[in-house]
């Protein structure tokens, strides 16, 4: 009999602080947005599990980007200009495969059943490169942008927020991930790769 009051222990990395695209040789201070000219998906993410001995399926892992807002958390697209078009913009997340394929489940929406979702409930994706031993979930987000120009960023009106189940012993083991991110800005593509991140 599980006990009444599972001890649970919190575990949470960030996973996306403000990166450079490919190739660049330098990242982006974390908290410099106003300093950033480079085109990506950029700010704060975090993957989290919080593991309990209640039994298997009751633990949980996290994508959360509401921690935060911008300029230390949130996602944003910097150096663009207000007349810049932002389209496209998808988070991929790789996660191993033996935590099996995960039923992703929007928080907002569990709290508020008329909330209508600007991100797509992460998705099993076959289409982007795959890692080996690991499993690409991807969402994509359809919300709106607010101009900064003192920043030259555009900020995404809703950071994502969705959990799914895992079994306890998966949870008690390391969990490492990698996330790439991707937006359009007036039809160009930019993105990048951020990891590994351990959990």
């Amino acid at each position: 009999m599980p006990p009444m009051n599972p001890k649970r222990r919190e575990l949470v990395k960030g996973i996306g602080w403000a990166a450079p695209v490919i190739l660049a040789t330098t990242a982006i201070p974390a908290y410099a947005a106003s300093q950033n000219s480079t085109k990506t998906l950029q700010g704060k993410l975090l993957l989290g599990k919080s593991c309990t001995t209640a039994g298997a399926g009751t633990s949980v892992i996290s994508l959360d980007g509401t921690k935060e807002a911008y300029p230390t958390g949130g996602l944003w697209v910097g150096g663009v200009n207000a007349t810049d078009k932002i389209t496209n913009a998808t988070i991929t997340f790789y996660l191993p495969t033996s935590l099996g394929s995960l039923a992703w489940v929007n928080t907002r929406l569990v709290a508020d059943p008329t909330y209508v979702p600007v991100w797509s409930t992460p998705k099993v994706d076959t289409t982007v490169p795959q890692r080996s031993g690991y499993t690409a979930y991807t969402m994509k987000y359809s919300g709106g942008w607010t101009y900064n120009s003192t920043d030259k960023t555009y900020i995404a009106a809703v950071p994502p927020k969705f959990t799914a189940k895992i079994s306890y012993a998966t949870c008690t083991s390391s969990i490492t991930a990698y996330a790439t991110r991707s937006v359009r800005v007036n039809g160009t593509v930019y993105s990048f790769t951020r990891g590994p991140v351990t959990i």
